[in-house]
């Protein structure tokens, strides 16, 4: 049998989800991670409204373009809170879930020359099982 330990294991959000972005069998870390444990694993996203973040070039930190009007993280941002955790999986899944929206995608590299690559579309329902949704995000301290 199979060791019943758990473990976090955070990484961007294309790299966990179930299928990233409406592909299927795209053999990503979440498609595979899905595929050996089924219902065990359970997926959780994260995105925020607005703020600062890190990413290559890391001269200084990034600011984040305001996100479009049919975006998950302006959907978000109308219920007024700085925090929250959405376990989609538990709910009667809202159709706008199961909908393609722009949902943000800053990696490790940040092109400042075209901050639109910032975004993707992406539907939350059948991806994540769970999404966490910080109103203002702040960049990392390095170390020194």
């Amino acid at each position: 049998g199979r060791n019943e330990k758990k473990i976090v294991l955070w990484a961007h959000n294309a790299h966990i989800g179930r299928n990233t972005y409406g592909k299927t069998n795209s053999g990503t870390m979440g498609f595979l991670l899905n595929d050996y444990f089924g219902d065990k694993y359970f997926p959780i996203g994260s995105t925020f409204w607005e703020g600062e973040f890190n990413a290559i070039p890391l001269t200084t930190s990034h600011k984040a373009d305001s996100p479009p009007a049919d975006s998950y993280e302006a959907f978000f941002h109308s219920a007024n809170t700085t925090l929250f955790f959405i376990q989609i999986n538990q709910i009667s899944t809202p159709k706008w879930f199961a909908e393609n929206h722009c949902l943000r995608s800053i990696g490790a590299i940040y092109d400042l020359n075209k901050p639109e690559y910032g975004w993707d579309v992406d539907k939350l329902s059948g991806e994540y099982d769970g999404f966490f949704f910080v109103n203002t995000s702040s960049p990392t301290s390095f170390l020194e």
